[in-house]
């Protein structure tokens, strides 16, 4: 008889601590506003002093490849004129891509460095989730994020590495 009655009280301790344990989690799930979150991602861009990085860097490039294309002309200018007018076109086609494909890498490496900064405070501030939008209302439990975010990334110089910007045409 003894032992019927310790099984029946250690299931009802056992019962009773897993009662409690869940009851807390449910609890602490719906009252723990930090472990959701957003942020906006073009306001960061913004606001932050990536955007300026990014535009110094596009211009750098610009000028480098302004630079070429001037050389460029230099190279075929006794060349008769339709094949010159060809070749200009050529090489006018070419520098542009190769822009478009710096500024894309330069946009990439910012990225990175915003999502850096995102997952870092995230981890920091023990967040289980970010969303990644600029739509969501302030009546939402997410939180905004985006200032402490802008302030994080303010601390960032980014090094574009203009050697591996992207490959030269």
């Amino acid at each position: 008889m003894k032992l019927l009655e310790k099984k029946k009280t250690l299931a009802v301790v056992i019962f009773s601590v897993l009662a409690v344990y869940f009851v807390q989690k449910i609890h602490t799930r719906h009252q723990d506003n930090n472990a959701l979150a957003y942020v906006d991602v073009q306001r960061v861009l913004t606001e932050s002093t990536i955007l300026t990085q990014e535009k110094a860097q596009s211009e750098v490039i610009k000028k480098r490849l302004e630079n070429d294309m001037k050389n460029l002309e230099n190279a075929y200018a006794n060349m008769p004129e339709p094949l010159r007018r060809e070749n200009r076109f050529v090489d006018m086609t070419n520098l542009n891509n190769q822009f478009r494909n710096e500024t894309n890498h330069i946009r990439m490496k910012s990225m990175l460095v915003i999502n850096e900064a995102i997952e870092n405070y995230r981890l920091k501030n023990k967040l289980s989730i970010v969303v990644y939008n600029r739509n969501i209302t302030e009546n939402n439990k997410y939180r905004d994020i985006s200032p402490m975010i802008i302030r994080e990334v303010n601390k960032s110089k980014i090094n574009y590495d203009p050697q591996q910007t992207a490959t030269q045409n």
